[in-house]
């Protein structure tokens, strides 16, 4: 009797002990897999998520930055182009881009470099003081029309120095072309500065301003120093003061 009570009492611990065993297990199982797939699945997402955003922002700031900087150089170009076309300039201003045109051709003619910014110290207008002695050799305008000119000339504005011929810078517009007129000293050779002639050269308006009048710069330094160079009158009136 007794070791029948043994046996049901062994049998019934390792039962028990089996169900316990089985449920740990099956918790267990029950516990992992829903998290690690569900911590795997935001990962996933995650990196999808994040891959996505970037590619997208790089590609739209990629599309933007091509946009903007293209369509700034091409802004750009244009206003360059319609500001240069559609610029109207008086005679005594085109004689000031005509003289640095002669400037340059001299220039070239002794091997040295042109300058398109001739002016550059002209931040502002500098009229000339009469009271300077060098005041009678500065530059001053006279129209074609002057009563300084001689008669054979009258077709021709001036830029002159009153006396220093081979500094005098002669043009003429003509439509889209200015002709320009003066001493070619750079190829005089041994002749005197009476003996040299004058040569001509035709060059176009566009040209002139393409060069010498393209940028903001160049045209606050030409436009300063043609209000810095006096009219006859203004040079007549003080040469004979």
């Amino acid at each position: 009797m007794l070791k029948k009570r043994i046996c049901i009492i062994g049998l019934a611990s390792l039962i028990s002990m089996m169900l316990v065993g089985c449920g740990n297990s099956k918790a267990a199982h029950h516990s992992d897999k829903p998290y690690g797939a569900g911590q795997t699945s935001k990962k996933v997402s995650s990196g999808s998520n994040s891959s996505t955003i970037s590619n997208e922002a790089n590609s739209s700031n990629d599309n933007n930055s091509s946009t903007i900087s293209n369509g700034a150089s091409s802004s750009n170009d244009d206003n360059s182009s319609n500001s240069t076309s559609n610029v109207e300039l008086d005679d005594k201003t085109l004689g000031v881009l005509a003289n640095e045109y002669k400037n340059d051709l001299n220039a070239n003619a002794s091997g040295k470099k042109g300058n398109t910014d001739q002016y550059s110290d002209y931040t502002s207008v500098k009229k000339p003081n009469p009271k300077d002695s060098e005041f009678l050799y500065d530059f001053f305008y006279m129209d074609k029309s002057s009563n300084r000119e001689d008669t054979d000339n009258h077709q021709y504005n001036r830029l002159t120095r009153n006396g220093d011929g081979t500094a005098d810078t002669m043009f003429k517009v003509d439509g889209s072309d200015v002709t320009i007129k003066y001493q070619d000293m750079a190829h005089a050779g041994n002749k005197t500065v009476a003996e040299t002639p004058f040569t001509s050269k035709t060059v176009s308006k566009a040209y002139l301003i393409n060069t010498y009048y393209k940028t903001s710069a160049q045209r606050v330094h030409v436009d300063n120093y043609a209000k810095s160079i006096l009219n006859e009158d203004e040079y007549s009136k003080h040469s004979n003061s």
